[in-house]
């Protein structure tokens, strides 16, 4: 599991949209869902489908910290890798 975009350190004009993208891949190539969050906790949305990919919008000024994790099918269950 990768957080590709954006870059660390990115700084834009607010308002704006911020692109997040990721990448995640599972040994049988099961991934069902990246799920996005700012700051650990809020959830600001999933893709099911690779190229993972969310548009941020309505972001307030501040300093944020993204997150992915994924959600992948081992076994017969849902497991997940951050």
């Amino acid at each position: 599991m990768t957080l590709t975009e954006p870059a660390d350190g990115l700084v834009v004009n607010f308002p704006s949209t911020v692109v997040v993208t990721a990448t995640a891949a599972d040994i049988d190539g099961s991934v069902a869902r990246v799920e996005f969050y700012v700051n650990g906790t809020n959830r600001i949305g999933a893709d099911l489908t690779a190229p993972y990919e969310l548009t941020w919008m309505d972001a307030a000024p501040g300093t944020y910290q993204l997150t992915a994790v994924a959600t992948a099918w081992y076994r017969g269950g849902p497991y997940q890798v951050v």
